[in-house]
């Protein structure tokens, strides 16, 4: 993933030649691997890898990148590929949920504070929960986050608000489907 300004994301597909420079903030959601092939390594002198570089990588035109969708009042999926699903999340202030990952998830803090389970995180904290359930206790500012975890489908019972606020899906706002269908509805924006 890599940011082309403030808010926007774009996936940069395994295989991608890249550059991160200074001043982005980079969520780089990968599968395990310890495969880095460097092209160059500005002012660090690490060893490069030219040759395996350009034979691992991938040269074709980029491809369409989705819109945001959103999935509840307070989450919006930004990528749901077969390797994983990126979700911004947005909590409002001193609201209470819980936190349900049927496989491993990852929780990353961009704005705000929050309480999970037994750990105060605040911007730039990573939260790793592996098949596990925690509390969240959101703080006075409220708190927006990203969170990834395996794709390809949208974990819809991830997040449960506990504050008793309607934070109803947008297709039972209709009336037109159900809560569990799993259904996600593109954001207008």
């Amino acid at each position: 993933m890599a940011p082309c300004c403030e808010g926007r994301l774009h996936l940069r597909p395994g295989g991608t030649i890249h550059a991160i420079g200074a001043g982005i903030v980079l969520a780089e959601i990968q599968q395990r691997s310890d495969t880095t092939f460097r092209l160059f390594d500005f002012g660090r002198h690490r060893e490069l890898h030219e040759d395996d570089a350009v034979a691992a990588s991938d040269a074709g035109p980029s491809q369409a990148q989705s819109a945001p969708r959103r999935l509840t009042d307070a989450r919006r999926i930004l990528v749901a590929s077969p390797q994983f699903v990126l979700e911004r999340v947005d909590f409002q202030a001193n609201s209470q949920w819980a936190l349900d990952a049927n496989r491993e998830t990852w929780m990353l803090v961009i704005e705000g504070k929050a309480r999970i389970g037994h750990t105060d995180a605040t911007v730039g904290d990573a939260i790793f929960i592996e098949a596990d359930s925690a509390g969240i206790a959101i703080g006075l500012d409220g708190m927006s986050g990203l969170v990834a975890y395996p794709g390809p489908d949208p974990m819809v019972s991830l997040l449960q608000d506990c504050t008793g606020r309607a934070t109803k899906s947008p297709d039972a706002s209709t009336g037109t489907g159900s809560r569990k269908s799993g259904k996600i509805i593109e954001a207008q924006t």
